[in-house]
């Protein structure tokens, strides 16, 4: 899964980090960075990474994802999600 944000910021930051859940949980949250496309209007692109400490995709295709931001100005967010049968 691809995720593009665009900023609400007039100089938007160089990256902007999103987790699987909020810092109050018992166990340590995962991350996944986004960093600032210059080529593409200063877009904040990354993917969901999976492993040890990224954020993995669910199990199935139909269910719950729930993400959270390192910051909150944003303009405009998109999901691009590639299936493999």
């Amino acid at each position: 899964m691809d995720i593009l944000v665009r900023s609400a910021k007039a100089q938007p930051p160089a990256s902007m980090d999103v987790f699987d859940q909020v810092n109050d949980q018992p166990q340590e949250a995962k991350k996944d960075t986004l960093a600032k496309a210059a080529e593409l209007s200063n877009l904040l692109i990354g993917k969901l990474t999976g492993g040890a400490t990224g954020i993995a995709l669910p199990a199935k295709p139909k269910g719950e994802l729930k993400l959270f931001f390192g910051e909150n100005s944003i303009a405009d967010l998109w999901l691009a999600i590639t299936w493999n049968a």
